[in-house]
């Protein structure tokens, strides 16, 4: 008997041991912590330019100055051939021809060779002289006169 007693204290004692080793669980208590709000910063999307292939556009011509006077370039000559204008006035002499139209004119001023006009196109001068103006198509029989008057009201 003395023995299950020696060995009754050592397994008291072993349990006492072991539960002193292992500790008692934690009551854990969660607390849900309010989201805060944050702010977010965003930059703006730089735009990227694209480019875009266009065939086949015509293009409208511009509109003639206010008190301009035109003048057609056909297949059979100028119209209209002869014109009357105020110092200041532009004509416009416009190619509906088939082919290019070289325009030269003399006047007060002298010589002047407007350029070469394709088919379609135009070109223009303003008058700032007072006079006669011969003009013509270069290598044609296309003849032409414009009087520039110092009158406004013509």
């Amino acid at each position: 008997m003395k023995r299950v007693s020696g060995i009754f204290i050592i397994a008291v004692i072993a349990s006492t041991m072991i539960a002193g080793c292992v500790q008692p669980e934690e009551n854990v208590t969660v607390t849900p912590i309010p989201a805060t709000p944050v702010a977010i910063r965003t930059s703006p999307v730089a735009e990227t330019p694209t480019r875009t292939l266009v065939t086949n556009v015509t293009e409208t011509p511009p509109l003639p100055p206010i008190g301009a006077k035109t003048i057609s370039i056909t297949e059979s000559g100028f119209s209209p051939d002869v014109i009357t204008v105020p110092v200041g006035t532009t004509v416009i002499w416009t190619n509906d021809a088939d082919t290019n139209q070289t325009i030269l004119f003399t006047g007060p001023t002298g010589s002047a060779d407007l350029g070469t006009v394709e088919p379609g196109n135009s070109i223009s001068y303003t008058f700032t002289i007072a006079g006669h103006y011969a003009y013509r198509a270069e290598g044609t029989e296309f003849l032409g006169t414009i009087a520039v008057t110092a009158d406004a009201t013509v």
